[in-house]
């Protein structure tokens, strides 16, 4: 009779614990035999007997102490290596956002009448990439148009600024609201 069974899948191993008179190296290859015809190979099968016999309950005091431990140092390990990756991605964020407004003050600086900039991250996709590009993401809203020249010039300049990044350079204008053309009321 089944009184129990522990089955840690990571490590490939099953344990069953029976009762009554059984004969427990015939169970263990027939369960082992039935894992290999299921295509599970290499599946460790211990198979513990309650019966007539006395057990230890010390040893299996320790063995469930050791079991807990090797769970506990396993969830332990686990957690320092997520919280240490966790760790460098804010780390890594909070550099980009501190770059990103750097980049706007310097923007500001070359463009004080500038009304809005932004900088930011992001991917840009094109027709034949296959994969999209992480791309540098540069807003500006002003009042009055740039000439070519100097568009080309941010440009370079941020190339420079930015060696082997894909840039994308947004200018848009925004007309000032004296400009505007009077809405008629309906009646």
């Amino acid at each position: 009779m089944l009184l129990g069974r522990e089955i840690s899948v990571d490590k490939r191993r099953v344990m069953l614990t029976l009762g009554g008179d059984g004969q427990l190296d015939e169970v263990r290859q027939l369960v082992e035999r039935q894992f290999a015809t299921e295509g599970y190979d290499g599946v460790e099968v211990t198979v513990r007997h309650v019966g007539t016999e006395k057990f230890d309950i010390t040893q299996l005091k320790q063995e469930l102490q050791q079991q807990v431990l090797s769970n506990t140092l396993q969830q332990l390990q686990e957690s320092v290596a997520t919280n240490g990756r966790l760790e460098a991605e804010i780390k890594s964020l909070k550099s980009g956002q501190e770059e990103f407004e750097r980049l706007i003050k310097e923007i500001r600086a070359q463009y004080p009448e500038a009304l809005r900039i932004s900088a930011g991250s992001g991917s840009k996709a094109q027709r034949n990439e296959a994969q999209p590009q992480t791309t540098i993401i540069i807003t500006m809203v002003i009042d009055q148009p740039i000439t070519a020249s100097e568009r080309t010039r941010l440009q370079s300049w941020l190339k420079a600024r930015y060696p082997g990044q894909a840039i994308s350079l947004v200018i848009s204008e925004e007309i000032a609201s004296s400009k505007r053309t009077p809405q008629r009321s309906r009646r």
